[in-house]
Order: C-alpha cells, then sequence, then structure tokens
C-alpha cells in the first residue's frame, strides 16, 4: 500500500513540473517587440487596418485568427496602434473566451493569456512579470501604464458579464447571443470597439444572420467582416492539410478550413433554394395583389417573437409569401394593429387563419387568443395541426417550385436555412403529435405550413421509366415500319 502511495505522489509531481515549465515557458515574453517576429499577413492586416466599431474574423483552425485578436488588443492597451487612433492609456479591456474560467487555479494557461503573454512586452507588465501582473482571482491583468485586460468566459452568467465601462472586447470564438449584448453594453459610455475572432463550425448560428447577413447585403457600416483560411498559414504542413482533405467531408473542411458558413445535415426543408425560391424586392410581383386572393396567417407568440405571413395566390396556383411581422413582446392589440395597418397599405382583405392552439380558451378569462384577435377586427380560422402533413406540404410546394418569397422576408429565410433536427434525433422521439425534435425557430415556417394545408397541392405525378424490354420493342417497331416508333419510350412500350 506504502509503494502504490509513493508511486502516485511521484507521478504527481512529475506532472506538476511538467506544468510549471510549460507554463513558465507560455509567460516568459519571447521578446521585447513581437512585432519583429510575427508579421500579419494580408487579410490579417486588413483586419487591423479596418476603422469599423466592429470587426469579425471567421477563419479556419490555425488560421492566425487569434493572433489577430491578440495582437489587436496589446496595442489597444499600450496606445500603440499604428493603423488607427485609439484612446490614450489607462485602457480597459475584456477578453471573452470559450475556455473555462477558474478561479485561483492557472495551470494550464488558456490559449487567449497565453496570446497575451507572448505579444505583451516583459516591461509593461506590472511588476515586470505575468505572476505579479496577473490576478488569479479576479482574472485581471494590470500593466504598468494603467491599462488592464479582464479575462472572462462564455460559461459565466449574463449578471457576472455585466459591470464596468469597457474601451474594447474581444470575443474569441462567438458567444451566446446574450453575452454578445452584454458587452456591447459595456462599450457605450466610452464609444468602444469590439472584434470577434472565431471559427464558424456550428453553421449557420445567430452571428451568420444578425452579424453577417446585414454586412453582406451593406446593412451594417459599423460592421467589417475578413474571412482568413487555415491554409495561408504558412508554418502549417502542406502534407497534413492534404490529409485532412482527404478525411474531412465537403462541409466540414470550408468550415474548419476555410471559416466559411455551410449548412450541415438535417435541415427540415432540405429542399429550399435560394435561387429558386427567392424572389428579388426591388422587382415587381407578376401580378396585381388586388386581383388574387390573399391570406395572412398567424402564429401567436408570448415569450417567443409573433409571426404574421401575408400570402397570394397567382392564376397557376403558385404560393407568393409577399410581407411579414415579425416582433416580440407584443400584445394582440398592437398585432393585430400593424396587420390591419399593413392591410391598408397593400389596399387588400385578406382572409385569416391563426395557429389551431389559439382557439383554446384560458381558464381565467374564458376566451381564446382567436377571440381577443376578433374583437381587434382580425377573424381568422383554426388552421391544421397535425406537424408532419404541414412539413410533408411545404415540402411540395419548394419540389415543385411553386412557393415564392420576397427577399425582404429575412426572418422566414432565416428559418428556412436554420430550421432542422436536433441532435439527439436518433436517441430520442419527439411528443405524441409527432413532431420530433427540432433545433431552430420555426414561427413564420409555421405560417407556411399553414398556409400550404389549406390549399394542398396535389402530389406531381412522376413520369413513367421505360420497361426492360424498351430496346427490343424499339427494333421490332422500326423493323415493321410501325409508326409508334417516333413516340416517346415510355409510350412505345405501353
Amino acid at each position: 500500500m506504502a509503494t502504490n502511495l509513493q508511486a502516485e505522489s511521484h507521478d504527481l509531481r512529475e506532472v506538476q513540473m511538467r506544468r510549471y515549465l510549460l507554463r513558465q515557458q507560455l509567460l516568459a515574453a519571447v521578446t521585447d517587440n513581437p512585432d519583429l517576429v510575427v508579421q500579419p499577413t494580408a487579410d490579417q492586416l486588413a483586419f487591423h487596418q479596418s476603422g469599423a466599431q466592429g470587426r469579425v474574423i471567421s477563419g479556419g483552425n490555425r488560421s492566425g485568427k487569434t493572433w489577430c485578436g491578440a495582437r489587436e488588443a496589446m496595442w489597444w492597451l499600450l496606445g500603440t496602434h499604428p493603423y488607427r487612433d485609439t484612446p490614450k492609456p489607462p485602457i480597459a479591456g475584456r477578453v471573452v473566451a470559450a475556455e473555462r474560467m477558474q478561479l485561483g487555479r492557472e495551470d494550464p494557461v488558456p490559449p487567449t493569456r497565453a496570446m497575451m503573454a507572448y505579444w505583451l512586452p516583459r516591461g509593461t507588465l506590472r511588476g515586470n512579470h505575468w505572476d505579479k501582473a496577473y490576478s488569479a482571482t479576479s482574472n485581471v491583468l494590470h500593466l504598468t501604464n494603467g491599462s488592464i485586460l479582464e479575462f472572462m468566459s462564455h460559461d459565466q452568467a449574463d449578471k457576472a458579464q455585466a459591470g464596468d465601462k469597457r474601451h474594447f472586447v474581444w470575443w474569441d470564438e462567438e458567444p451566446p447571443r446574450s453575452k454578445f449584448d452584454e458587452g456591447l453594453m459595456r462599450l457605450l459610455d466610452e464609444s468602444g470597439a469590439w472584434w470577434m475572432t472565431y471559427t464558424p463550425a456550428e453553421g449557420m448560428t445567430w452571428s451568420y444572420f444578425d452579424l453577417y447577413e446585414p454586412w453582406s447585403h451593406g446593412d451594417t457600416p459599423s460592421l467589417d467582416w475578413i474571412i482568413l483560411e487555415t491554409e495561408d498559414n504558412p508554418t502549417l504542413s502542406p502534407a497534413t492539410l492534404a490529409n485532412l482533405r482527404e478525411l474531412m467531408g465537403d462541409e466540414v473542411l470550408r468550415a474548419r478550413l476555410k471559416g466559411q458558413f455551410v449548412t450541415f445535415g438535417g435541415l427540415i426543408y432540405p429542399q429550399w433554394e435560394r435561387e429558386k425560391h427567392v424572389w428579388p424586392e426591388d422587382e415587381p410581383l407578376p401580378f396585381d395583389l388586388r386581383d388574387v386572393p390573399t391570406f395572412a396567417v398567424i402564429d401567436p407568440g408570448i415569450g417567443a417573437p409573433t409571426a404574421v405571413v401575408w400570402f397570394a395566390i397567382d392564376k397557376d396556383g403558385h404560393l407568393w409569401a409577399f410581407d411579414i411581422y415579425y416582433e416580440k413582446d407584443r400584445v394582440i392589440a398592437q398585432v393585430a394593429e400593424a396587420i390591419l395597418a399593413t392591410n391598408s397599405r397593400y389596399k387588400i382583405t385578406p382572409r385569416y387563419l391563426i395557429d389551431p392552439a389559439a382557439s383554446q380558451r384560458t381558464l381565467e378569462s374564458g376566451r381564446s387568443v382567436q377571440m381577443l384577435y376578433a374583437e381587434q377586427g382580425v377573424s381568422a380560422a383554426p388552421a391544421a395541426k397535425a406537424w408532419q402533413p404541414r412539413v410533408d406540404q411545404v415540402r411540395e410546394y419548394l419540389r415543385q417550385e411553386k412557393f415564392h418569397m420576397l427577399s425582404s422576408l429575412r426572418p422566414l429565410e432565416r428559418e428556412f436555412m436554420s430550421y432542422r433536427r436536433s441532435k439527439r434525433w436518433a436517441a430520442m422521439v419527439g411528443d405524441p403529435s409527432g413532431r420530433p425534435l427540432t433545433e431552430g425557430d420555426d414561427h413564420a415556417l409555421d405560417c407556411v405550413g399553414y398556409m400550404c394545408m389549406a390549399r394542398p397541392l396535389p402530389a406531381k405525378p412522376i413520369a413513367p421509366k421505360p420497361g426492360p424490354f424498351a430496346y427490343e420493342t424499339l427494333v421490332r417497331q422500326y423493323r415493321g415500319g410501325d409508326p409508334a416508333f417516333l413516340k416517346p419510350v415510355h409510350e412505345a412500350t405501353t
């Protein structure tokens, strides 16, 4: 027994020694001027030179995105930024990373702290050493010029991420949306800047729809977006990269190596394609809304957004979604007022459909949501409830390319692109109604489903395939001069 305890104690001392040596290597500044050792690439330079208030680097793994974030933070803290005017020190900055923060525990050194230990010259640290400048209890780094850098984590509560004003916030990897919003509020007093460095490994998350999409449409002039590719890192082996390409799927490669947003499998509506189903908002509809049947479909929300989608049906039976109301924390009177105002703007009198759950009366008032809308001048009929038939009808409209939507309906486009089976799909079943576990919002999609169920589309017939003896039949018809030879194959073999 004593021998075993001695062996375990010896092993523990070895582990502690290895950690100590590694920590000393990471914490020691390699040079008084790291810029002389590592020069930014052209794309990294574009990030540093951008004057936008908010900047995002979506990069592949090992593409140098965290290097950029740390180098930018160093320049801000020291007041030595070579490409943009920054406030004079002392500066108060914040880093919010995916790494877990544990008060009083410093080993192993998390990546963002290791990066800052590399970039900050030793003479700029209070006491000329990281151990004296960094407080493991408050997770704050102190510099000799009075600047501080606060280290936080994605897993900390929103309230913990409140606090004092900051001159900049750097998110290393994509944070939850609530953490992002909390960080932005810390920048108000100083009109501060922010940047995010991450790999979009989870596909099209909130940052794609709330940041990238508006930026790509030119709607956010205060934001700049830079994409870094792993292959641009000169320190990586080409042979290793080639091996990764052989082992990984196309979607994973685009996300992990090129920093691109991809749609991973499991979408509920994989038939939806922007090129086929989205109509440019600056082009007029191919019909007059006053000459065709119109509908307004309502999906009420309490904690979730209330969605109202307006539809028109053209002479060929195609379904057109041409407007949307998508707001959270609105009472029924406000939603009804917006519905009537939209109807007046288009000079239409649509028929109304509503989520069937809205017909259920509450015990307190004895009235239903459907009745409350009727009192506001919006009398809606309950839509079909079953989830799977609803999904099947939407898929059929998409497959036959009889569904169209204006490009201005961004919430609906977002839901088409992100509504998917849950990661627990294979391990668990859905509720008794037949609805499986899903991820992503579906408020506007429910409106589409209710509308498609109200106007069910017959399945498109599939042309019969030629029989197994089509070739022999054609040869006989040709030799006998049979005029059926000129018919299509499937007709000639009947």
